[in-house]
């Protein structure tokens, strides 16, 4: 009689019961990018290799991974779970027909802080008017104290900031630090500066225990901006 067409790894079983064997190839793991992200988890990591079916699953250790997309056969991304410790684990990838690979100690989980970006945003600016973020311009040999936390997306949990720092207007040449409140003031400087000129820099910015910093005017007075572009938690 006519042949009738069967699923892959469908039909009847082998000998002693056996079910027959898939006709798919195992998955196998070329590489995973990044290769390290925080113990909270939710980094986006890109698997190269082969043979990925759609309705993947991907662990992390014994933990399972979650938004795993297949892209392709070649390609899938997913999302690292959180880890209850730093160190470094195994990433699997099982296909739906239970076949699976595993690259061994592929993934560290570290215990640093993780990088979340803003829409640019001025959280001070001692141009304005007279107040906790604005005016007056910074004076000769003081420390001001900003709060940042709560302000321009940057949440009270956050270690530090990334932003960019600008002098304008000063009255004398010297150096602006900008450093964590509560804590020494570091040797180095943030940005240094001529009499009147303006300058800006890139920056990391460590916050104190209340989300704040400490902005020090060495010589004469200038007028300091800050904007914030992203946070550390």
């Amino acid at each position: 009689g006519a042949m009738q067409r069967t699923a892959p790894g469908s039909g009847p079983l082998l000998g002693a019961g056996n079910p027959r064997p898939p006709c798919s190839s195992a998955p196998t793991i070329f590489s995973i990018s990044p290769r390290s992200g925080p113990v909270a988890g939710d980094t986006l990591v890109t698997i190269l290799g082969t043979n990925f079916q759609s309705g993947a699953t991907v662990r992390f250790g014994a933990a399972a991974a979650t938004a795993v997309s297949v892209s392709s056969a070649a390609t899938l991304t997913a999302n690292s779970p959180s880890s209850a410790s730093a160190g470094t684990v195994g990433v699997t990838v099982t296909n739906p027909d239970a076949q699976s690979a595993t690259l061994p100690s592929s993934f560290t989980y570290s215990a640093g802080a993780r990088f979340y970006s803003v829409a640019p945003c001025r959280v001070v600016d001692t141009r304005g008017p007279t107040g906790a973020w604005g005016g007056p311009a910074l004076a000769a040999g003081t420390a001001r104290i900003f709060v940042l936390a709560g302000r321009c997306g940057v949440p009270t949990t956050a270690q530090a900031i990334a932003a960019n720092v600008t002098v304008t207007q000063p009255t004398a040449t010297g150096f602006l630090a900008v450093y964590a409140a509560g804590t020494t003031r570091p040797l180095a400087s943030t940005l240094n500066f001529a009499a009147g000129q303006t300058r800006a820099v890139n920056a990391v910015l460590p916050l104190g225990s209340a989300g704040d910093v400490a902005a020090f005017c060495a010589i004469g007075t200038a007028e300091a901006v800050i904007d914030v572009n992203g946070y550390f938690e």
